[in-house]
């Protein structure tokens, strides 16, 4: 019981620690540095030590000189306005916030079951959140060096805006073998601008090249167009295939009319040879069945009377 009593005791101290610290991080310190702001603190710090010099006991006296201090604070110096760094995205935030409820769920989680399953919940969407965020910053950095660059030639500022955007041309440096991101940059519409700006990026060996995701969807609808291409083809092929082999049946009909017509029996022979338009020809492939460019041996009659007759 007394081990148990000690450690809920460290517990609760650890708990009031991290507290008084969030609440140190929370509060405007940088303020503090203007006189103006100091002597208002100052004043209404004595205002409410003054009131709670009445109460007798140190613990008493101690929660208010807290209760002084954070309000004071609170008051003049006010909280702390989270920024979010610039690049960061919409999508950035819905998986920070995604963390966030993670690790809450890892802290209500009561049992030892529920608490593995939530940490490993919350260290993927982890992985997640600072992918996004390490790549974002990396764009972002790349991006103010293009800038650079085109400011120090010259470049008028109104188009550098107007250039660099997302999911546009890419810029990648020669040097490595890698060929890191630069940044991202889109051609002016400008008359001439286009050739100054490959002028400069030629001077300090960035290559141009399509961005990811339209370079994906030029994948895409190319990948359409030659599928649309090899369905067309093979409805070409399947058409063609279709019409031989309804000529192949009308043209052995044919043969075989014109052989009962002498009076004589299939042979090697005649499975070797046969007649096209009125000459005897050799079967390249010395099949039984005769080729598709054989026709009705008689030219003067068509196969297709023959099959009607038959």
């Amino acid at each position: 019981m007394v081990q148990k009593i000690n450690r809920r005791r460290l517990v609760e101290q650890k708990c009031k620690e991290w507290t008084e610290a969030k609440q140190k991080e929370r509060i405007q310190i940088k303020k503090l540095r203007e006189i103006e702001k100091k002597n208002e603190e100052s004043k209404k710090l004595q205002e409410l030590l003054e009131h709670y010099k009445e109460e007798t006991t140190m613990e008493d006296k101690w929660k208010g000189i807290k209760e002084a201090l954070t309000s004071t604070c609170q008051e003049v110096l006010g909280s702390k306005k989270h920024q979010h760094k610039e690049w960061i995205s919409t999508e950035t935030l819905e998986k920070i916030q995604e963390r966030k409820n993670k690790k809450t769920a890892i802290d209500n989680s009561r049992t030892r079951a529920e608490k593995v399953k939530t940490q490993a919940a919350y260290t993927e969407a982890n992985k997640r959140a600072n992918k996004i965020i390490t790549s974002e910053e990396d764009k972002y950095k790349e991006q103010k060096n293009v800038t650079s660059i085109l400011q120090f030639n010259n470049f008028p500022m109104k188009i550098i805006s107007s250039i660099l955007k997302q999911d546009s041309l890419v810029c990648y440096n020669n040097d490595s073998n890698e060929m890191p991101w630069i940044g991202t940059a889109v051609l002016p519409y400008r008359h001439g601008t286009t050739e100054e700006l490959q002028i400069i990026l030629k001077h300090h060996r960035i290559k141009t090249q399509k961005s990811k995701l339209k370079y994906q969807e030029w994948c895409k609808k190319k990948t359409e167009e030659e599928y649309k291409k090899i369905d067309y083809i093979r409805q070409i092929e399947f058409k063609i295939h279709i019409a031989e082999r309804t000529r192949k049946e009308a043209s052995t009909v044919a043969y075989d009319h014109w052989l009962k017509s002498i009076g004589c029996k299939k042979s090697a022979s005649h499975y070797s040879h046969g007649y096209s338009d009125g000459k005897l020809i050799d079967y390249y492939d010395r099949t039984a069945n005769p080729s598709p460019s054989f026709v009705n041996p008689n030219p003067w009659i068509n196969s297709t009377d023959l099959t009607l007759q038959s």
